[in-house]
Formats: C-alpha cells, sequence, structure tokens
C-alpha cells in the first residue's frame, strides 16, 4: 500500500506541476492579450491623429484652391487693365508722333518755293 500511495502522490505533484504549466499559460496568454490591447489602443490613436492631420491638410487645400480662384480673378483684371493701358500709351505715341510731324511741317522752309499761308502742307 506504500507504494501505492507513493504513486498516487506523484500522480498529485504531477496534476500540480501540469495546472501550474497551465497557469503559466494563461498569465502569458492574459499578457499578450493586454499587450495587444495596448498595441490597438497606440495604433486607434495613431489612425485618429493621422485623421486629424488629413482633414487639417484637406481644409487647407480647400482654402488654398479658393485662394487660387480669387487670385486667378485679379489677374485676369490686372491682365485686362494692362493691355487698356499699352493701348493708350500706343494712342498717345502715335498722336505725339503726328504732333511732331506737324510741327516739323510748319518749320520747314524750302529756298525758291513760294510760301502762301492758306496752304496746308500736312497729310
Amino acid at each position: 500500500m506504500h507504494q501505492h500511495a507513493s504513486a498516487g502522490v506523484e500522480e498529485l505533484h504531477a496534476i500540480g506541476r501540469g495546472h501550474s504549466n497551465q497557469a503559466k499559460l494563461v498569465r502569458e496568454q492574459f499578457r499578450e492579450y493586454f499587450n495587444n490591447e495596448a498595441t490597438v489602443s497606440d495604433l486607434t490613436a495613431s489612425l485618429e491623429f493621422s485623421q486629424n492631420e488629413i482633414n487639417a491638410l484637406k481644409t487647407t487645400i480647400k482654402t488654398n484652391e479658393a485662394e487660387r480662384v480669387a487670385s486667378r480673378g485679379t489677374i485676369d483684371k490686372l491682365s485686362q487693365h494692362i493691355d487698356s493701358t499699352q493701348l493708350k500709351i500706343k494712342n498717345m505715341e502715335d498722336r505725339i508722333n503726328y504732333q511732331e510731324d506737324y510741327s516739323r511741317r510748319n518749320n520747314t522752309r524750302i529756298s525758291g518755293v513760294e510760301e502762301q499761308s492758306s496752304e496746308q502742307t500736312w497729310e
């Protein structure tokens, strides 16, 4: 009977070691679960931060697009103003050239040609 009791004790020790190993495995699985939970939480926070950054960039892009459209209108108006001003300058240059030609015609005298005051010598 002593051997039988000894075998029963060994069996109990083996069962205890098995339970101990199972307890270690369960603890490791809990640690892994909580580590994964923390990792998921960190990833979620990172994604939320990234989403906020993306939303801020979208807002900036929309603002820049609106400013670009407004600037395009201003550029078009300024281009029209430049074209108009250049046309006015060209017309004034033509008038100045005409006035200079007119002024020179009245100052030119040719020897031997009779001058009549009623004659127009331009155009």
